[in-house]
């Protein structure tokens, strides 16, 4: 069995990783590698397993955590507690009934306890109730089939201002019972409860893998690491080990330093990690000689890219002239708003250029606001997140990638595919393996990039023949992604870790 370990999908829109997981399943799947994806955290205030089944997750495939120290199967972790089932459960008549809103019942107890229920759309169907006790929340109650969840409360003060913290979570069993808890500790990693003993996050994940009974023939591969798994990471198990690297190690891309937490984790190499899953093209070596460096240890590293590209037609007479775009989560390291700033100075040059930014995260306020002072809206918008991507690409002539730091870039690869030409920010790995500058887009220098980059637009708009750039784009991602030389990445690793 292959086991990839990740965080899992906390949002109900999936990311770089998330797709990166749903696109690799076709090719185990071809060349019969049994896998699971075991899902670590857990958000209940989302419909966290809806949207990977949505997402296209084979769900036979995806385990929670927590889930396998309770008796619940997929099956049970379905919407389906009715209101009429919460009534009959509450045993006695409720005082008084507030109806707040289609989705929200308040009942009221004749012992002053208050129950707030919150529906899914349907009206009828109970995602969680709240749980009052004098006027403070005690517990948040999620359910499925039944009551799977329980998230304990208690009241807090802090300079005045009173709030609810919560202190544990029980993780419920058919009847009820809890099969696993969840205790918050301040200023800590929380500890976990199973059958009475004390356990860390590592150890637990143990706990876990020995349910699995793991031999020599299995194979586990982190997909983000993070601090609370060093323990696990350290402790001789029976099953080999990967690290699968997602992103770029070195530091801004472009100033030779490795990131403090990937060195950490390539720290591990030979003490806990066996071999590392590299995205970037290039980047294998570069990991034998830092590792080798700074370790004095050899490690096996493959690459193998995080998703495929198929043949197509373009689609040129569908393109708006001068339209340029990003897609991407809207966090600092993206650095949408320089491209933003550029596309303000490039438009005095070119006036039918427009520019729309895909994708949501925290710096949509400090976007839509930087929009707002160059009085840009007319020209420059904020799409928000479309999962439908695939049928936008041909609208635009190119593509803004200012990104400081970049392994895998899919959407610059989805892209390309469409023809989409790129203007990216000249740092390693992504931008410099899939850009032939002058050919299928242009690298822009990273003094001054702002400047450069306004330049670089202004360039492409002026340039005669687009559709030439167009055609070496999809070619290049061919070149690099087609579905034949990801399949060739995919069985080199199964044969040489020797995974069945």
């Amino acid at each position: 069995m292959l086991y990839f370990v990740d965080i899992g999908m906390l949002t109900a829109a999936p990311f770089g990783i998330e797709k990166a997981q749903i696109r690799r399943q076709r090719f185990l799947e071809e060349l019969s590698i049994p896998y699971r994806y075991v899902v670590l955290d857990y958000n209940p205030n989302v419909e966290q397993l809806s949207s990977y089944r949505d997402s296209g997750y084979h769900m036979e495939n995806v385990q929670l955590l927590w889930q396998a120290f309770t008796d619940l199967t997929n099956e049970d972790l379905t919407y389906s507690y009715r209101l009429s089932d919460f009534l009959a459960d509450l045993g006695e008549e409720p005082q008084e009934v507030r109806k707040l809103n289609d989705r929200e019942l308040v009942y009221k107890m004749t012992d002053g306890t208050t129950y707030l229920c919150l529906l899914m759309a349907d009206g009828q169907t109970i995602f969680l109730v709240k749980y009052y006790c004098e006027n403070s929340l005690k517990e948040v109650r999620y359910y499925f089939k039944q009551k799977y969840l329980t998230v304990g409360y208690s009241n807090e003060e802090s300079r005045g201002v009173c709030y609810s913290e919560p202190v544990y979570h029980h993780y419920h069993n058919r009847d009820g019972s809890v099969g696993l808890e969840m205790q918050f500790l301040k200023n800590d990693y929380p500890v976990f409860r199973l059958q009475g003993t004390r356990l860390t996050f590592s150890e637990l994940l143990e706990r876990y893998f020995e349910l699995q009974q793991i031999t020599e023939e299995d194979t586990i591969v982190i997909e983000r690491i993070e601090e609370r798994l060093g323990d696990f990471i350290k402790k001789d198990k029976k099953a080999k080990l990967g690290y699968y690297l997602h992103e770029d190690h070195i530091k801004f891309g472009y100033d030779g330093k490795c990131h403090p937490h990937i060195h950490r984790n390539l720290s591990w190499v030979g003490n806990g990690i066996d071999f590392i899953l590299s995205t970037a093209v290039g980047q294998p070596e570069d990991l034998r000689n830092y590792i080798k460096e700074h370790f004095q240890r050899d490690v096996r590293v493959y690459l193998v890219p995080v998703m495929h590209v198929d043949q197509r037609n373009l689609q040129p007479s569908n393109r708006k002239n001068n339209s340029f775009l990003s897609v991407s989560n809207l966090t600092e390291g993206k650095c949408i708003d320089d491209s933003i700033e550029a596309v303000v100075l490039a438009r005095k040059e070119v006036p039918d250029l427009t520019y729309d930014i895909y994708g949501d995260g925290k710096m949509w306020e400090k976007l839509s606001t930087l929009i707002a002072e160059h009085k840009a809206q007319g020209y420059i918008r904020l799409k928000g997140y479309n999962p439908r991507m695939d049928s936008c690409y041909d609208q635009y002539d190119a593509y803004l990638a200012s990104s400081k730091t970049e392994a895998f870039a899919t959407t610059l690869i989805e892209a390309m595919n469409h023809g989409v030409a790129l203007l990216a920010r000249d740092i390693p790995y992504a931008h410099q393996a899939y850009v032939d500058d002058g050919e299928n887009g242009l690298l822009v220098g990273v003094e001054n990039y702002v400047s450069q980059l306004a330049t670089a637009i202004v360039r492409y708009c002026q340039q005669e023949d687009k559709e030439a750039m167009s055609r070496a784009a999809y070619q290049k991602s061919l070149n690099l992604f087609s579905y034949e030389r990801v399949r060739e990445a995919w069985e080199c690793f199964v044969k040489q870790e020797h995974i069945r």
